[in-house]
């Protein structure tokens, strides 16, 4: 990605995490008014924090895990989200370990390694679930094989 300045508050970013056994980690918010879904780390930028830096510090802040920005790459387009020129980036971080895993995130949020088989099972936010689904070939290129469509038999 090249380098470019970034507004404040003008992206945020995802990040689907895998790890050592095609397991990822995703994060749920009880506190926040229903329905909960499950959904990737990730949230808005802050400063001058670039889509990537914005990635690296979310998966920290919400998980425990360091992510090597080497293992981090970006997934598909930003994402325009409304009128006020907001984008969202999608990114695939792999990491060996899930040593600093936390049970709870800064903003206490709910913190769980899933198998990738379980995925279509899961009550996913429907954006993520319908971005990944939508860069499955992106998804493949890297290893990582989602295992299949709602339409195909998940909720």
């Amino acid at each position: 990605m090249p380098r470019q300045h970034f507004a404040e508050s003008n992206h945020s970013a995802v990040v689907l995490v895998v790890g050592p056994r095609e397991d990822v980690l995703l994060v749920i918010e009880h506190t926040k008014p229903l329905p909960h879904y499950w959904k990737c780390p990730g949230g808005e930028g802050e400063g001058a924090e670039t889509p990537l830096q914005t990635a690296l510090r979310e998966v920290k802040e919400e998980t425990g895990i360091p992510l090597d920005p080497a293992n981090v790459v970006q997934i598909g387009e930003p994402v325009m989200l409304g009128e006020r020129e907001h984008h969202k980036y999608h990114f695939l971080a792999r990491v060996s370990s899930w040593k600093g895993l936390l049970e709870r995130g800064d903003e206490g949020e709910e913190v769980r390694e899933w198998q990738l088989s379980m995925l279509g099972r899961l009550n996913i936010l429907p954006p993520q679930w319908k971005f990944w689904s939508a860069h499955r070939a992106q998804l493949a290129a890297h290893g990582v094989l989602l295992p299949f469509s709602r339409e195909e038999g998940g909720n």
